[in-house]
């Protein structure tokens, strides 16, 4: 991404209050309540001109789980979309935590089907299948029918 643009990685722990701006990168670390400390990171990219956040990306890094960082939600404002922005913060999320957590051995990450977009930046990263969920779903109407015996 040109010089324009900004990366900001928040880290959340339990806890823990703390802020530090290292290499260009403002890390935030705030509480949850979270149990056991899940590390939850957000990091958001800025258009530094005008402030406008454009996109976000997301990650969970479980301690007791090493060899594991989990990859969630990547998104992009539509002003901003096909700029190469939603590639370039989840590879910078990447980076930063494949460094950080140098014992996890797999990032994984988990997509619709019907996002074409995110499935191209997600191949183009190196991502493959590992395997499929079906997730579905009933109107409440419908729910009420089945439950009262209709």
């Amino acid at each position: 991404m040109g010089s324009g643009w900004a990366i900001y990685i928040g880290l959340v722990i339990l806890a823990v209050i703390w802020a530090v701006v290292t290499e260009g990168v403002k890390w935030v670390i705030h509480a949850t309540c979270g149990i056991p400390p899940v590390i939850d990171e957000l990091a958001l990219a800025i258009h530094r001109a005008s402030g406008e956040t454009a996109g976000y990306t997301e990650l969970n890094y479980d301690p007791g789980i090493p060899h594991i960082i989990w990859q969630q939600g990547t998104a992009v404002v539509p002003a901003h979309r096909s700029q190469g922005i939603g590639k370039w913060i989840k590879a910078a999320m990447l980076e930063r935590a494949i460094r950080d957590w140098p014992a996890a051995r797999l990032v994984r990450t988990g997509n619709a089907d019907s996002n074409a977009p995110m499935l191209a930046i997600n191949a183009r990263l190196g991502f493959k299948p590992a395997w499929s969920v079906a997730i579905w779903e009933i109107g409440i109407a419908d729910a009420r029918r089945y439950s009262r015996g209709s």
